[in-house]
């Protein structure tokens, strides 16, 4: 899909195809998991669940790099960093996953997990959570700073930055600015 075409489409349908559906085929992955439990296609299940975070991913990949070839002499942050910022949290989502796939597995059959292991987990989240407000940080400020045409503080795009906190939101109403951004420079 052409990523152009992907930004002028309506927040309904994006909403449709980042959250409604993988949320039903999340649905269906857990189901599948508890027919499975004990098997290798366990961990392959709780795969395939991460990447139905990938249209989530792909959508803020093109909104920012759609922005940033915008010109624009007030944002002055380099999208490599950006870039590295959002496959970190690709990664994260996925040690995410795979920290529910192993806890459901002592769900499922009993036992306690192993502490170094959880360690192990949840520092790798903290690092996540890191990245996270950076990538945040760096698209509120893009739009922000398109929007208003001048350098912009934290109180500028304090807004966006809660928006994206609740992504079926941050999708509704960032999508419908993008699409005017959009129509106003084509």
């Amino acid at each position: 899909m052409n990523s152009f075409s992907f930004i002028k489409n309506s927040p309904r349908k994006i909403v449709l195809w980042i959250i409604i559906i993988p949320l039903f085929i999340q649905l269906l992955i857990i189901n599948l998991v508890e027919i499975y439990v004990g098997n290798p296609i366990y961990y392959i299940l709780f795969t395939l669940f991460g990447t139905l975070y990938l249209p989530y991913f792909y959508w803020l990949y093109s909104i920012t790099y759609y922005l940033y070839k915008l010109p624009n002499q007030f944002f002055k942050l380099k999208i490599i960093t950006y870039k590295y910022s959002l496959l970190l949290n690709l990664m994260i989502i996925f040690n995410f996953v795979y920290f529910v796939a192993y806890m459901f597995k002592f769900v499922f059959i009993g036992g306690l997990p192993d502490t170094s292991i959880l360690l192990y987990f949840f520092s790798f989240q903290i690092v996540g959570i890191l990245s996270f407000i950076y990538s945040s940080y760096f698209l509120c400020k893009l739009l922000s700073s398109i929007e208003l045409k001048k350098e912009t503080k934290f109180s500028d795009y304090f807004s966006y930055f809660l928006l994206l906190a609740f992504p079926p939101l941050a999708i509704w109403i960032i999508q419908d600015k993008i699409k005017k951004i959009v129509e106003d420079n084509t």
